[in-house]
């Protein structure tokens, strides 16, 4: 291979690998690999100038130059809130606050899901912004924010130092939208607003982040050296004056009920808003009060934050299948009338096993309310009896595998089902394909697919037979059966 064709190869290879890396956020390579090919190329590029590509990836962010963050430490650590999960809850703080500061006025602002960031700016102008990280060192991403809408680079009041706290986020448009490029660029769909806004903040190409669109609010001021307030209010004001976007609809309250209602009425409107939201906070307004009630060991006695319980919705239960997984466990696996479910479309459900099924009393037919655990994983929350068709009746477990037809039988624990065969087919596939994956051996260019199209071909049964794949790589290549040369290589 003479220097060109080596150097269109990594040209090719260094490009796929940046948009696995910056744009997919799922890296094929380890970043010593990666830097391998990278020093490679610039050797080649300055032993043959002639040859070297207008947009080669050497002189560009995310071209190989560098692949970690600066990390930066907060001038104020960034502490949890104490979570709660019930109207109680929430009651005993609000009448321990006011137990303790007599005229107490709370404020309930809604709790934006995103990544949190720091800002610092120095004589007006915006110096640096910084990831949450552990709390006490985060990231810098200073160049990304200046692709946040919402972050002013100057601001009107220039106070010597100023630092405030806000949340990045993706709003329903802009997820729309890059879902919308995915598909034309036959990328991954993204699955969750935060993750993708988290991700794109994380990568060093600010190109990134102006195409996902991001947004910034502003809800808490840390430090404003020469300037003064009394209030939590007071400053998200002057916030505004200064340009920014700020926590959006802020309530006050006084007593229990009134902070209740606040965090109810936010609830009523939290999935028609442009913005993600996962709950609501409450916190004491007057800064002096603040002081006075100071910390726990962890967390500030003077706040409280609120999580939503996960959006729920009905669907039909259409169909019960049963899976099988690489230990030969047999789960019952719910087909559902599509339903569109914290940002997804939700189309099956795990039913763990006939204990859960029994418990629940779940059938084929039936109508059942839905939700996501970590508004990540579906489940079946419960039945609607009321609308529960006649001739429904209880579904039970096979005795024998739906792959391979091997009797199954209860472990210990007596919960659940497994495949007795030696050789069941799913059994091999998931479990070569865990062999594989980036949790275990990690094999370049392997997945589900392809090793379920070298089983069903007769090429491997077994992991040993993975390592032998390159003796027949040709044939493999010419039919078909894989689809790239770096499968069969690995």
């Amino acid at each position: 291979m003479n220097a060109k064709e080596r150097m269109d190869e990594l040209y090719e290879l260094i490009d796929h690998h940046n948009r696995l890396y910056y744009e997919e956020d799922d890296p094929e390579l380890s970043d010593y690999e990666y830097d391998r090919l990278s020093v490679e190329l610039r050797q080649l590029e300055e032993a043959h100038p002639l040859l070297v590509r207008v947009d080669t990836p050497t002189r560009s962010v995310g071209g190989g130059v560098k692949r970690t963050l600066r990390k930066a430490a907060h001038d104020v650590p960034i502490v949890s809130l104490q979570d709660a999960f019930s109207k109680e809850e929430v009651d005993a703080f609000v009448e321990r606050i006011r137990k303790e500061q007599p005229g107490v006025v709370f404020v309930v602002e809604k709790k934006i899901d995103g990544l949190t960031l720091v800002l610092r700016y120095r004589k007006g102008v915006l110096e640096e912004a910084i990831t949450r990280g552990d709390g006490i060192i985060g990231e810098s991403v200073y160049e990304n924010a200046l692709a946040v809408r919402g972050i002013p680079r100057r601001i009107p009041e220039p106070l010597d130092y100023l630092e405030l706290r806000g949340e990045v986020y993706m709003s329903s448009e802009s997820f729309a939208s890059a879902n919308e490029q995915q598909v034309l660029t036959g990328g991954k769909l993204y699955q969750n607003r935060r993750n993708s806004a988290a991700g794109a903040m994380r990568q060093l190409d600010p190109d990134i982040v102006a195409r996902r669109q991001l947004d910034f609010f502003a809800f808490n001021l840390e430090i404003a050296q020469g300037k003064t307030f009394a209030s939590h209010k007071e400053t998200l004001e002057w916030l505004k004056n200064q340009g920014f976007v700020v926590s959006p609809d802020l309530r006050e309250a006084r007593t229990s009920e009134e902070v209740w209602s606040a965090i109810q009425d936010i609830a009523k409107s939290r999935h028609s808003l442009n913005y993600p939201l996962d709950g609501a906070v409450v916190k004491v307004d007057d800064l002096s009060m603040r002081q006075q009630l100071g910390m726990t060991s962890k967390v500030p006695r003077w706040a409280i934050a609120y999580k939503y319980p996960p959006e729920q919705k009905e669907t039909i239960l259409e169909d019960i299948a049963v899976q099988v997984g690489r230990t030969g466990r047999m789960t019952p696996l719910a087909r559902l009338k599509p339903v569109r479910l914290a940002e997804t479309t939700v189309a099956r459900a795990t039913l763990h096993n006939q204990a859960y099924m029994d418990e629940k009393d779940i059938r084929i037919g039936d109508t059942v309310l839905v939700q996501k655990a970590g508004d990540i994983i579906p489940e079946v929350v419960s039945v609607v009896r009321e609308k529960r068709p006649e001739g429904t009746s209880r579904f039970i477990m096979p005795d024998r595998c739906p792959v391979c037809g091997s009797l199954a039988a209860k472990e210990e624990d007596g919960a659940h089902l497994y495949c007795t065969g030696d050789r069941c087919p799913a059994k091999d596939s998931r479990s070569l394909a865990y062999f594989v994956s980036k949790d275990a051996m990690n094999l370049e260019g392997f997945g589900p697919m392809a090793v379920e199209a070298l089983i069903s071909e007769g090429y491997i049964r077994d992991a040993a037979d993975i390592y032998r794949l390159k003796e027949q790589k040709d044939i493999l290549i010419e039919e078909g059966v894989v689809g790239k040369q770096k499968s069969v290589d690995s």
